[in-house]
Formats: C-alpha cells, structure tokens, sequence
C-alpha cells in the first residue's frame, strides 16, 4: 500500500470517526444545536486514534527534535504531533525502550485527546460529510435498474 493510499484510507477513517461523533452528539444533546456547535464539541470530542502513519509520524518527531516545537500551534496538527511527543518521550522514560518502539505502542493504543481538526475546518468537514451522506441517501433510494438495450430480454419486454 502506497503512502498516499494510507493518507487517503487514515482520512476515511477519521471522517467516519468524526461523523459518528457527530451523530452522538446531536441524539444526547436536549436543545438544537447549530452545525458549528456540532462541529466544535465533535472536534474537541477524545479520537479513536490519531489518523497518522507511523512513518509520517516518526520523520515529524524527528524534525520536531532537531529544530524545535512551534509554541504557538495550540490547535490542529501541530498540537497532534506536540501530543505524540510527549507520550512517546514518557514512554521512553518509564519503560526504557527505543523511540521507535514508544511510537508504534502509542500508535497502536489510540486514544488521542481530541481530533485536532480546527473549529472553521471541523465546521467545513462536517457540512460536506452531512451533504455526501444526504447524497448516498438519495442514490440508494432512487436507484433504478436500467432496461437491457439488446438481447432476448429486450425483445419481450417490446412484445
């Protein structure tokens, strides 16, 4: 599988994590909401996982150690990979194990605090994610089978 499949099939994970989110939050909630709002509370919502491959992952920890951290990122991917850090640095303390090794056990237990995605992104993302789903929705339930244009069956259905 190709760098770019693995980016592609994290991103349909994320938007399937972050939709059902989303769902969860508009069935608990007792007043309306706006999308905005659903976004928001979505996107700042605990994550499955952090939707990033371990390669990628390691060579932006590896740039993150050698030119330093962007203290002003408090939100989006610069924040995912600040969390990353620091777990894989307190797992290389406590157990004594490789960067590596502390990555891919972080990697493979999930958990990320939130979804890292920004307020005006998480809002952008779940309007598109409500219009794909409202169009599979309709496709499903206008689907029709097309009539043959050649053949035995085409022949008595003009009969």
């Amino acid at each position: 599988m190709t760098a770019n499949t693995q980016t592609i099939t994290m991103k349909n994970r994320r938007d399937r994590d972050f939709l059902r989110i989303c769902r969860r939050i508009v069935s608990e909630s007792t007043r309306p909401l706006t999308a905005a709002q659903i976004a928001k509370a979505a996107a700042e919502s605990p994550a499955p996982e952090f939707y990033v491959t371990f390669t990628y992952a390691r060579r932006r920890l590896s740039y993150l150690r050698r030119n330093g951290l962007d203290r002003t990122a408090h939100d989006g991917p610069a924040a995912a990979f600040d969390e990353l850090r620091r777990r894989v640095d307190s797992l290389m303390d406590r157990k004594g194990i490789t960067e590596s090794e502390a990555l891919a056990l972080v990697l493979c237990e999930g958990n990320a605090p939130r979804f890292y995605i920004r307020p005006a992104a998480a809002a952008f993302l779940y309007g598109r994610l409500r219009r794909e789903a409202r169009e599979n929705r309709n496709r499903r339930r206008h689907r029709h089978i097309p009539l043959p244009s050649s053949g035995p069956e085409s022949r008595t259905l003009k009969n």
